[in-house]
């Protein structure tokens, strides 16, 4: 099934890789902890996560975006393309410092940041950088390790540096507040401000250094130990970024790049991040890309492309439009739509060429169809949703043997909620939806509700429709024309029955289950392993269900929620050390349905 990848540009890689199927499991660093972590997971965690992938079977950790995102703490959302978060350094791991009484100030900050919390605590990113600076005042001294990463790194790491010193003076301002001089990259100022701030730039390149070599020790560790590493490079970079501040010319500075309304986000998606501009990027050699690959395959196998139909063409919204507005005003770029699939092409052969990792692709969304052609082509998978895998005639749930072969299979994503949170919502559809597809008025929107979905089903913003509805019905209930509510049909189409359908992939058994009860969630474990895809990577959530790690309500237990600022996103916790995890007997049922399913 997965021979003819020893035909595609990647051939050197899949054999490196083999072509077997595989498990894997998808971790955020934040969300585990041990019993030696300092307020947050931390970078030598992973070596209890690597050593629990044994034990279980799984054979890829996928790792959430590292790259330092400042004080915004949204992975997806980083300062740098580069440099790495010392938000996850371990300060007991520090080298080439003095570690006497070391443990004893630690002391406070492990009172301060208890681990017993369901949600992370950032202010531990402020006080860990102010003890490492400490730290860093009392080193021992500057190894030639330390200078030969400065100098090795050179395309990224000063300027990086003096960026993050920048930021610290003008109090976490965008660098488009700032002194015309600094805005505008200013020779002669910056070297001023670079002399008088030496030590502060040196001590972020050191930060760099120490993170490099913790992570390059997982690395190691997990060759040793037969496991792949799976990192997530974020597609985009912040507006507020060093990279963006440094290399201007590589970003459209007057368009935000987002997503366009659809189901799943009603307003559609502004992101902020300028998007690429890829003809000046590839007019350079591809320098940019490159380095970023050259550094990141330091820590990597594989490695996530996030929004790969981003690389073939992006919405753009322009930067005047007004925020709530989100992404329903903008445009695709290029505008040209015979340019999209060429240029896609051309930069994935690139990335190919330049690194010795194995990309797969997030090819999630309304996706052209030459982006799976093209993936296919080269050798890189994309990534099969299972409550997305549908046959788009008659809207029924794809049979595993239907997925990709070239694909990593999965459940759920960290912007979208769990499966047995999905499984009690399923069929349903967002009534602020519903009400902006049809521009209700408040004063016909309950009458037209009541004829349309089961008012004893339909709560919590969420509605469920009433059987019998087709085109007619719909038109004339809406007293609208066909043609204009065939949009509002199609919702109908792909979410009326949506669990009968699914159930019946599951069981024999004539009616399906409302609640999701352990045997679900162990039998949808049991099928999406069970699929053609040559990977399956599951986010570790979804593994925990199978006993009573996670407590309560279902849909606590989400990463992200896309479009909404909340303190929650990207900070929930997993209930559990990572000690206790590699003993619990969880661990026999993962590892019983990972070889059952023929991933070894």
């Amino acid at each position: 099934m997965y021979k003819f990848l020893l035909r595609t540009p990647l051939k050197e890689t899949w054999k490196k890789i083999d072509l077997k199927k595989r498990a894997g499991v998808i971790v955020p660093l934040f969300s585990v902890f041990s019993k030696k972590s300092l307020g947050i997971g931390e970078i030598p965690d992973l070596k209890l996560l690597i050593d629990w992938c044994n034990i279980t079977g799984n054979s890829i950790l996928q790792i959430l975006p590292l790259n330092d995102t400042g004080f915004d703490f949204s992975p997806y959302n980083p300062q740098s393309s580069f440099a790495l978060d010392p938000v996850y350094l371990s300060l007991r791991e520090l080298i080439w410092i003095k570690k006497e009484n070391l443990e004893k100030e630690l002391e406070n900050l492990i009172v301060k940041f208890p681990l017993n919390t369901k949600y992370v605590n950032y202010r531990i990113k402020e006080e860990k950088l102010k003890k490492l600076f400490s730290i860093f005042l009392k080193r021992a001294s500057f190894p030639k390790e330390f200078k030969e990463f400065i100098n090795q790194n050179n395309y990224w790491l000063k300027g990086h540096c003096l960026f993050k010193v920048l930021k610290e003076v003008y109090k976490e301002k965008a660098w488009e507040e700032w002194p015309e001089a600094f805005k505008n990259q200013d020779k002669k100022s910056l070297r001023k401000f670079s002399k008088k701030n030496k030590n502060k730039i040196k001590f972020y390149q050191w930060l760099q250094w120490q993170l490099f070599e913790q992570l390059r020790k997982i690395k190691k560790y997990a060759g040793e130990n037969n496991i792949f590493l799976k990192g997530d490079l974020p597609f985009s970079i912040s507006r507020d970024s060093s990279d963006v501040w440094l290399k201007h010319q590589y970003f459209k500075l007057d368009l935000a790049s987002g997503a366009p309304p659809d189901l799943f986000s009603i307003k559609g998606q502004r992101w902020g991040y300028p998007p690429y501009n890829w003809d000046k990027i590839l007019k350079d050699n591809f320098v940019y890309v490159r380095e970023r690959l050259k550094y990141a395959q330091n820590f990597y196998d594989l490695f996530r492309i996030d929004h790969l139909v981003g690389i073939f063409r992006i919405w753009s919204i322009p930067i005047k439009i007004p925020f709530d507005k989100q992404g329903m005003v903008g445009f695709f770029y290029p505008r040209d739509k015979r340019a999209w699939e060429k240029r896609g092409k051309e930069i994935l052969k690139l990335i190919i060429k330049n690194t010795r990792m194995l990309p797969c692709a997030e090819d999630l969304g309304t996706v052209p169809g030459f982006c799976s052609k093209t993936l296919k082509e080269l050798g890189i998978p994309g990534l099969d949703l299972q409550r997305w895998k549908k046959n788009w005639q008659n809207f029924e749930f794809l049979r595993p043997k239907e997925y990709r072969p070239v694909a990593v299979a999965t459940i759920s994503t960290h912007d979208i909620n769990n499966f047995p949170a999905w499984w009690e919502e399923a069929g349903k559809i967002p009534e602020e939806l519903f009400r902006r597809k049809c521009q209700i008025k408040e004063i016909k929107f309950e009458k037209i509700k009541n004829k349309l979905f089961l008012s004893n089903k339909s709560k919590k913003g969420k509605l469920f429709w009433k059987k019998g509805i087709n085109k007619k019905k719909l038109s004339d209930i809406l007293n609208r024309p066909r043609k204009e509510i065939m949009d509002i049909f199609q919702i109908y189409k792909e979410s009326f029955r949506e669990k009968e359908k699914f159930w019946k992939l599951i069981s024999k058994k004539r009616k399906p289950i409302e609640k999701a009860e352990k045997g679900i969630i162990e039998t949808n474990l049991k099928l999406i392993s069970s699929t053609s895809s040559i990977f399956v990577i599951l986010p570790i959530f979804e593994w925990l269900f199978l006993e009573d790690i996670l407590k309560g309500n279902f849909s606590q237990y989400r990463i992200n929620m896309p479009s909404k600022v909340s303190k929650k996103n990207w900070s929930l916790r997993v209930p559990i050390f990572l000690e206790d995890l590699i003993s619990h007997p969880i661990n026999i049922k993962i590892k019983e349905i990972i070889q059952n399913m023929g991933r070894i």
